[in-house]
């Protein structure tokens, strides 16, 4: 049994560094390129490793790229982690954080349906990389509201409570990000002045 189990470790370690591998060739190659442009047999030729292993250690290209849009949703949790609202208003600076989700998710369509994939919201995917950085998403606007609704010198409605409150906004950003990546929305300055009309509805202390 002892030789049994050193004879996996190996194995184990090069099938991380296979995955390892595959999603570095993935970045470089979408570097400022749409996911689209990018197939899984120029994923295969960077990484040098043979397409069929691409879909044994990730399933599809989605499931592939589901790694790399949730890296990026990460990174929009740790910008807002290292920045201030400083002299914005809440409403002003939770307009302009979402706005850094909704132009990640309208630049590119494959990434809006990975989103809407893994987040749930169109099928039952699952992804433990992908929740984990929406868990952080989540728990970052959650404790903004928590901190806001405690401020009194800035309303916000207190019949419902922040999770409520967290759900009507991301269902605000979501369908922002669909109309942006359409085109029903012209511009990023559009989307905003939007975006801040429903928050103002939606916060406001006595909307409804």
């Amino acid at each position: 049994m002892r030789s049994f189990f050193l004879r996996r470790e190996p194995i184990q370690k090069r099938s991380y560094e296979t995955r390892a591998n595959i999603l570095e060739a993935a970045r470089k190659l979408t570097k400022g390129k749409s996911f689209d442009d990018v197939s899984m047999d120029s994923i295969a030729k960077e990484s040098s490793v043979a397409k069929g292993s691409l879909f044994a250690h990730f399933g599809d290209k989605n499931s592939l790229f589901s790694y790399l849009v949730a890296e990026r949703i990460q990174a929009i949790v740790d910008d807002w982690e290292k920045e201030s609202a400083g002299v914005e208003s809440p409403q002003d600076y939770l307009v302009r954080q979402s706005m850094k989700l909704i132009r990640l998710l309208s630049a590119d369509r494959t990434v809006l349906q990975i989103y809407l994939d893994f987040s749930g919201a169109t099928s039952h995917k699952t992804s433990e990389q992908f929740l984990a950085a929406l868990d952080a998403l989540e728990t970052k606007l959650l404790s903004f509201l928590e901190d806001w609704s405690k401020d009194a010198t800035e309303g916000i409605r207190t019949d419902l409570v922040p999770a409520d409150l967290a759900a009507g906004i991301s269902a605000f950003v979501t369908t922002a990000a669909i109309y942006r990546s359409c085109s029903k929305i012209g511009s990023d300055s559009e989307c905003q002045t939007l975006l801040a009309r429903q928050f103002q509805a939606w916060l406001s202390p006595g909307c409804l």
